[in-house]
């Protein structure tokens, strides 16, 4: 007869996860960490992915919290804008960590911990130093609906005409209002090349992006919105997947506090608008 009991590891693993989820809800809705960096120098060729590559982290580049396979679930990433714009994307799974990893982030050491990064464009390019930072946003607390709209044209601002240059999307009826939508100017791309990119600071991008020639197609493009400002108590992050016909946004999804001017994008596949999800101090 099978055992209808959950087994001991089972019970530990969910009381390690109603401990996190208590931990982050006091977090304040949202968390920015600081950005960590490459172990060592590498160059990925063009349009490929590197596995198992390396980053160091310490226990100061996460939340006062427990570290724990539970925990680091509740993060989400973003890569360096910088990076992103050149064709660099970054997979991180939170269960790749061995114990001995966690142990040590834990005990206050460097860590050596794996990431996998894909190089979207048809040019290699060589990457060193910081290249990703983890973050956390209470998806249970982001503001919809009313709190959403109240928000507008005070801790949010956007330049241009509702229903042209912005929306509030509406998705599934006429009440639920769940993001902020902008739609895209498609803007530049990276022309195939096999000189090495090298890409330290957005001030190496004029040199590097070139505006798309009329009647060409390419599946990684550079976008912009309208101008955009967030007050310094409100924290955007860009959906970056789950849009209908398959497109999707890079991994550079954090938009910090603050901000203030087109929001520059990473499209895939030819979408149109990113939905932008709102989290308030």
């Amino acid at each position: 007869m099978e055992n209808k009991f959950p087994k001991l590891e089972d019970l530990i693993n969910m009381k390690q996860h109603q401990i996190a989820m208590e931990q982050f809800k006091t977090l304040e809705n949202y968390w920015v960490g600081h950005d960590v960096a490459l172990e060592e120098r590498m160059t990925i060729p063009p349009l490929c992915l590197a596995t198992g590559v390396k980053v160091i982290v310490n226990k100061k580049d996460f939340p006062n919290v427990d570290i724990n396979r539970d925990s680091l679930s509740f993060l989400n990433w973003s890569v360096r804008s910088c990076l992103a714009q050149s064709g660099v994307e970054v997979k991180f799974n939170s269960l790749s960590l061995t114990d001995t990893m966690l142990n040590e982030i834990n005990e206050g050491r460097d860590v050596s911990v794996p990431i996998d990064i894909i190089n979207n464009v048809d040019r290699p390019i060589m990457l060193e130093g910081d290249i990703i930072r983890f973050f956390f946003a209470n998806d249970a607390n982001r503001l919809r609906n009313d709190n959403l709209r109240e928000i507008i044209n005070k801790g949010i601002k956007v330049e241009g005409v509702e229903g042209v240059d912005w929306f509030l999307d509406e998705k599934y009826n006429d009440k639920e209002c769940l993001c902020l939508k902008l739609p895209l100017i498609e803007k530049f791309y990276i022309p195939q090349s096999n000189d090495i990119l090298r890409v330290n600071s957005k001030d190496d991008l004029p040199n590097i992006l070139k505006e798309i020639p009329k009647d060409f197609d390419t599946d990684f493009k550079i976008g912009e919105t309208a101008k955009v400002e967030l007050s310094e108590n409100i924290m955007a992050v860009i959906n970056t997947g789950g849009y209908p016909g398959g497109e999707s946004h890079g991994h550079s999804c954090l938009i910090d506090p603050g901000f203030k001017g087109p929001i520059r994008t990473e499209i895939m596949y030819g979408l149109k608008y990113i939905e932008l999800l709102i989290y308030k101090k």
